[in-house]
């Protein structure tokens, strides 16, 4: 069975990572949710993809830009931005959920941060832990998933890599026993050959962002391995797997 992956909720139907965009995602039947996540200064995880966010300040009327990763709780409140992961998990309950952990530039590759951005968001998840549904995590960042997966393998959590197009799979991450599935970029001129080595390592493969059906159908063309699918619109992914079931009869 290939998975219909909503991605950043139904970003295609409302705004990326919002409620309604999830809420959205789940009237529309997806099996996983994926939704980004990035750490404030102070610990709180909130949803965000781009590492640069514009705020109001309500005071002089004034926008301004910061990076989530530098400002405090207390002030991305003010501002208004109240896109927090622990509000978010209680809506995606009894639903699988898809965390995309977004680490800043300046952070990417300083070992003791992802650290912490791991025990922190651990600690945040464990009310979570008995919703009876998978909480799949991934990054593109190898530093944060080596550490979260070998320290806290023993929690139900799903385990994965990102990798960005054309990036070659080494059979370390392959083999990685932690490691459940692998996001890849559907345009990547290696997809064949990476998701053959990961069909073989019994392992899953997630495709993103995939919008168009012209180009899921080519996918099927190429004889391209894969066990879910991540679009914008989760609807259209849905009417292609049931186009795939008609082939077939």
């Amino acid at each position: 069975m290939s998975l219909v992956i909503g991605h950043r909720g139904a970003k295609g139907h409302y705004r990326e990572n919002s409620l309604r965009s999830i809420r959205i995602a789940k009237e529309l039947g997806c099996h996983i949710i994926e939704i980004d996540v990035r750490r404030s200064i102070d610990g709180i995880f909130f949803l965000q993809h781009d590492e640069k966010v514009e705020f109001l300040d309500l005071k002089t009327g004034n926008s301004f830009e910061t990076r989530i990763e530098d400002e405090e709780y207390v002030n991305i409140i003010k501002w208004g931005y109240e896109q927090m992961l622990f509000a978010v998990m209680h809506i995606t309950d009894k639903c699988n959920v898809y965390l995309d952990l977004k680490i800043g530039k300046k952070e990417e590759n300083d070992l003791e941060y992802m650290k912490k951005y791991a025990d922190e968001l651990i600690k945040m998840l464990e009310d979570f832990e008995n919703i009876g549904e998978k909480i799949y995590i991934a990054s593109f960042n190898k530093i944060l998933m080596g550490y979260l997966s070998t320290r806290y393998f023993d929690k139900k959590y799903v385990y994965g890599l990102i990798l960005e197009e054309n990036e070659e799979l080494n059979d370390s991450d392959i083999f990685n026993e932690y490691y459940y599935f692998y996001g890849l970029n559907y345009r990547s001129d290696n997809l064949r050959k990476i998701t053959l080595k990961i069909e073989k390592g019994g392992k899953y493969a997630f495709l993103y962002t995939i919008n168009i059906v012209e180009e899921m159908k080519n996918l099927k063309e190429r004889n391209i391995i894969y066990h879910g699918l991540i679009s914008d619109f989760p609807d259209r992914v849905k009417l292609f797997y049931e186009s795939l079931r008609y082939d077939f009869e």
